[in-house]
């Protein structure tokens, strides 16, 4: 498993990925020129290590930004992961730039109130310069909850995708974001994309429900995977984290990047992080779920 493979060293391991707290102690190869004791950071998690279900957090450096000033701990410790998994499908994998305004592209979020739609949507909005952004959603607290973060447009998932741009009167994709299980929509998405399009995915269920022949004919499209977790699982440049985390603390700062939890949890115990779970499980949590203490 996790634990044997990648070196936590017992059956074991505290669960929890991102957090936001106060730096206590540094150890010897923290570069000083950075954190001291005592500054305020946040952080997205590494499968190598105990996780954030903790009081205390032994956490690489090299994957901290510093918290944002103009949030509370709990509404920074929302966005890490999921800043990161949007951020570097978009200006790694796909070599989008984060100086380069890209109005022209249009940008569908599938599944868009979820974590990664929340930052996906303000991600094309605030930094891609995306003027059109389709985000999916199936209830109206979620559609108001996409257009709030930023969607142009907001179609339901549950219909057939194709059928629902062109209700709203759109005709195609440049890149799509998958949320979900990929093969659950994998067919409609390469319905809806313009020729040489792109699509992310996060996850895969049953890969034998997607059928790559179809990215090649007719429409030329790429598709790509993201993993947060794979710049420290392989210890590659690990510190870009940090760097690209510290840019979203300043687009929080500078008021381009919302809050994306809707749910608070006081109290760090056994009975709130099982409600959490709970809440998570339910397909019908909206943004990030977050417990302070």
């Amino acid at each position: 498993g996790i634990n044997a493979e990648y070196g936590v060293g017992r059956d074991e391991k505290i669960l929890g990925y991102d957090g936001a707290g106060v730096i206590k102690k540094l150890g010897d190869k923290v570069d000083t020129a950075h954190f001291a004791v005592g500054d305020e950071v946040m952080w997205a998690g590494d499968l190598t290590r105990d996780g954030s279900n903790a009081e205390f957090q032994a956490v690489d450096s090299r994957v901290v930004g510093k918290k944002p000033q103009s949030m509370s701990f709990g509404a920074a410790a929302a966005v890490p992961l999921v800043a990161l998994t949007v951020w570097e499908p978009l200006f790694e994998n796909l070599n989008f730039s984060p100086t380069e305004p890209r109005s022209d592209l249009v940008f569908m979020m599938v599944n868009g109130a979820g974590g990664v739609g929340a930052a996906g949507i303000q991600i094309a909005k605030e930094v891609l310069k995306c003027k059109t952004i389709i985000a999916t959603a199936s209830r109206p607290e979620t559609e108001e909850f996409c257009r709030k973060l930023g969607a142009t447009h907001v179609i339901n998932h549950h219909k057939n995708l194709k059928e629902e741009l062109t209700r709203v009167g759109l005709t195609g994709v440049d890149v799509a974001y998958c949320a979900v299980d990929l093969d659950k929509q994998y067919d409609e998405i390469i319905d809806c994309m313009n020729m040489g399009g792109k699509i992310i995915a996060i996850t895969i269920a049953d890969s034998s429900k997607v059928d790559v022949s179809k990215l090649f004919f007719p429409k030329r499209l790429v598709l790509t995977f993201e993993l947060m977790f794979a710049r420290l699982m392989c210890d590659k440049q690990p510190e870009l984290q940090g760097s690209v985390l510290d840019c979203v603390s300043a687009l929080i700062d500078e008021g381009r990047f919302q809050e994306i939890h809707t749910t608070t949890l006081n109290g760090l115990s056994v009975e709130n992080i099982a409600k959490a779970q709970e809440l998570q499980d339910s397909g019908k949590q909206i943004g990030k779920i977050v417990i302070e203490f």
